[in-house]
């Protein structure tokens, strides 16, 4: 997704987020293997001068728990179900890990 700032802005900054809600049912199995797909849809908030809210939803959530069919042991550690703490950053920047966070 890509915001476009007006020109000119001079370093002037908005504010985001991301949180996840749990808005789906977790799932028991993943990709058809006893492996669970938790029911985390990350959400981007903005915080800007003429809009606050929501703005996207991510809700694939199953591509953050498809590390877990090789990797069993990883349930509930990646972004489908883990929690995220107030004030704590979770990021990926995009990129595919080889551990949990």
């Amino acid at each position: 997704m890509d915001l476009n700032l007006k020109q000119g802005m001079r370093g002037e900054l908005f504010g985001y987020g991301y949180l996840p809600l749990p808005l789906t049912n977790p799932k028991a199995t993943t990709a058809g293997k006893n492996v669970p797909t938790g029911n985390h849809c990350w959400t981007l908030f903005l915080n800007t001068a003429n809009f606050k809210g929501p703005v996207a939803l991510f809700s694939h959530r199953s591509s953050w728990s498809q590390a877990t069919l090789e990797n069993p042991e990883w349930a509930g550690l990646m972004l489908d179900s883990r929690p995220a703490g107030p004030n704590k950053a979770i990021q990926n920047g995009g990129r595919s890990t080889s551990r949990p966070f």
